[in-house]
């Protein structure tokens, strides 16, 4: 796969799908991290691209098996992913990430 820069971006309605019916204190907690899962990770991973192209107006096609391919190519993307969801958290709501090698 050839390395391409997809937007990542992590707002309300990503944290809206991310949480589901989770209480929003289960971010303010200080617990979250210790208690977050590896397909939480991948799910965040999932979310942000989505909704990076989302917001850049372009299609999003790739199905979760096909980001989580991408993580196996690029085992920087949840890293990365992470940085636009802490932002977010913040108040800053955007970052880029290089999926693929």
């Amino acid at each position: 796969m050839k390395a391409k820069t997809a937007k990542m971006y992590f707002g309300s309605a990503a944290l809206s799908e991310f949480l589901g019916d989770r209480p929003i204190n289960t971010l303010q907690d200080g617990k979250f991290a210790e208690n977050m899962t590896f397909a939480d990770t991948l799910r965040i991973v999932w979310i942000a691209l989505k909704e990076g192209a989302r917001k850049a107006g372009e299609p999003f096609t790739l199905t979760f098996e096909q980001v989580c391919d991408m993580v196996d190519e690029n085992p920087d993307l949840p890293n990365q992913a992470m940085e636009v969801f802490i932002k977010s958290a913040s108040g800053g709501k955007e970052g880029n990430a290089t999926p693929g090698n």
